[in-house]
């Protein structure tokens, strides 16, 4: 049905989503948009009401739209140029199109900006940031050898990777819970999801910030130990504080995992591991890690496999030399750890279309949680 109604503007695709998943199947989530939705389709009546019948004028409406409720008003806004465009379409069709372009615009930006009195009052928590603690200014790398010298081939990758390879369970290491360790496969979240049984965060933590990218598709919610998703932000791979890793100081942990990609000695490789201009922040590396231009750096190995070891890596060597994120890392107990992806990809979860399937319809693998797990296993590992 998604396909059916993909054309629709927001809210309205939203809603449509929503309305075509089965009642008991809806998440938290889903029935808290729901109901905002309504809500502002709601106002929105009013505003008309307003206007047309009890002849306020358009920018009265507008103003007292934006107290109460500013995506409210853009839908109005919105609508209110569709009307006029197909008042338009008959009489000059270059007027139309436009007023139906800035009509869409509104419609698909509107939930950009929730600010307003109204909203304070909308179902399901607001979105207060709550700052991570700030690391102390004089804080030193730990001085333990294996921590400061360690390389993919020691210890701890070496033996998972044996232990895995002889097995033949690289694709399978997942799928085994070990509740008293505190590690939780894949295919046991989706019941504990959108629920303060597990501890969620976002893969661009920032974006919550912006209300964009995963926190406006998931929605900003309070998750384990009644925080909110962005105050373990650390828990994420793009996560802007540097660690020290084979030698090199890196900017995050993905510029590290990007770097391992390309050829050492590369083009894409020394801009990443210098981390200046617009590879200086995570959001920039990958943007830039994307242009064609950089295709002749990347390796050639497997990289889907190689990768999850390089992320476990890079994420031992960061929680090893930072004690506040490894103490907070500890501090969640056995409780489930959760990464929430804007789209279903293998590294988290995606809750975006009501659904967290395992594998898509032609049984690719997805939404498999490879970041929550990877912290799960160093949880155990650091603990004992």
């Amino acid at each position: 049905m998604s396909g059916a109604i993909s054309y629709l503007p927001k809210p309205f695709d939203d809603l449509a989503k929503i309305w075509s998943v089965d009642p008991k199947s809806r998440s938290l989530q889903m029935e808290a948009k729901e109901k905002k939705i309504v809500i502002r389709l709601s106002l929105v009546a009013m505003k008309f009401f307003l206007c047309y019948q009890a002849g306020f004028s358009l920018p009265a409406v507008t103003s007292l739209g934006f107290v109460c409720s500013l995506p409210s008003t853009a839908l109005f806004v919105g609508i209110y140029l569709f009307e006029l465009a197909c008042k338009k379409a008959f009489e000059n069709i270059l007027h139309a199109g436009a007023y139906a372009a800035i009509s869409w615009l509104c419609l698909s930006v509107h939930e950009e900006r929730t600010w307003g009195f109204v909203e304070r009052f909308f179902p399901g928590p607001r979105p207060v940031i709550i700052p991570l603690p700030e690391p102390p200014s004089d804080q030193d790398w730990i001085a333990k050898p294996a921590y400061v010298s360690y390389v993919p081939q020691g210890s701890l990758i070496k033996q998972l990777r044996e232990t895995w390879n002889e097995k033949g369970k690289f694709l399978e290491l997942q799928e085994a819970d070990e509740e008293e360790s505190g590690i939780f496969s894949y295919k046991s979240l989706p019941s504990k999801l959108n629920t303060e049984d597990v501890i969620e965060f976002f893969y661009c933590y920032s974006d919550i910030r912006l209300n964009l990218g995963n926190a406006r598709h998931q929605g900003i919610q309070r998750t384990g130990r009644n925080q909110q998703q962005v105050f373990y932000g650390c828990f994420s791979n793009t996560f802007s504080k540097s660690f020290m890793c084979e030698g090199i100081e890196w900017a995050s942990r993905e510029h590290y995992i990007q770097a391992r990609r390309f050829k050492e000695g590369s083009r894409a490789h020394t801009l990443i591991k210098c981390a200046e201009g617009s590879f200086s922040t995570t959001q920039g590396l990958l943007r830039e890690v994307a242009k064609p231009e950089y295709a002749v750096d990347l390796r050639g190995s497997d990289w889907e496999q190689e990768s999850f070891y390089v992320a476990l890596h890079a994420n031992f060597a960061f929680f090893a030399q930072h004690k506040e994120y490894r103490d907070l890392l500890i501090a969640t107990e056995n409780v489930p750890l959760v990464q929430r992806n804007d789209r279903h990809d293998i590294w988290g979860i995606s809750y975006r279309d009501g659904t967290s399937k395992l594998v898509d319809a032609d049984g690719v693998p997805m939404n498999r949680n490879r970041q929550g797990w990877i912290l799960m296993y160093l949880r155990n590992y650091f603990r004992n």
